[in-house]
């Protein structure tokens, strides 16, 4: 849908730079409805790496991110809407030439109970990367078998770092006992 609606949009434009495709998903129900897609399909489309045109050049921006606030005729109040994995931004880049006026800047954002739902999980899953992460990137004096847990202070330190560069943050609180 979304490649025919801009397609047929060209016929009234005679140069376009600029495609912001927004896909906000309003309806919510009163009992959890799982993805009409399988749950292997709905998970990888929450979590692949998204793509986006900017300047004219195809780069892979961060899933769940860049958001962008918009208040949408029907709805009660102002939506945020994400970057999400939707192969139309790959295939208009490629044709930005021949089909869509030379646009040098094609996004797709996604907001509402999917984007609500997943955005979590996608975070969550992010946060259990980090431990492998810091594998990769040889921050561990450990040798041998090795868990969260036994982590040094500073290890701890780099590991709550790396979570504040995916906006995950940590607060404690240390209550006395009562």
């Amino acid at each position: 849908m979304m490649c025919v609606a801009t397609k047929s949009t060209m016929r009234y434009l005679d140069t376009c730079d600029d495609i912001l495709m927004m896909v906000y998903e309003g309806v919510e129900a009163k009992r959890f409805l799982p993805f009409w897609w399988s749950p292997f399909t709905a998970l990888s489309d929450m979590t692949d790496p998204t793509f986006a045109l900017k300047d004219g050049v195809l780069v892979e921006t961060e899933p769940h991110s860049l958001p962008v606030k918009r208040h949408f005729k029907g709805c009660e109040k102002e939506v945020t809407l994400v970057e999400h994995a939707h192969d139309e931004t790959v295939y208009m880049g490629l044709n930005k030439d021949t089909h869509f006026k030379g646009a040098k800047n094609i996004n797709f954002k996604y907001g509402g109970v999917g984007i609500e739902f997943s955005t979590p999980l996608y975070r969550a899953g992010q946060c259990g990367s980090l431990f492998t992460k810091m594998f990769v990137n040889d921050d561990y004096t450990q040798t041998g078998l090795i868990s969260s847990d036994m982590l040094t202070y500073e290890e701890c330190d780099k590991y709550i770092a790396y979570a504040e560069k995916l906006d995950i943050t940590l607060e404690t609180e240390v209550k006395p006992l009562l």
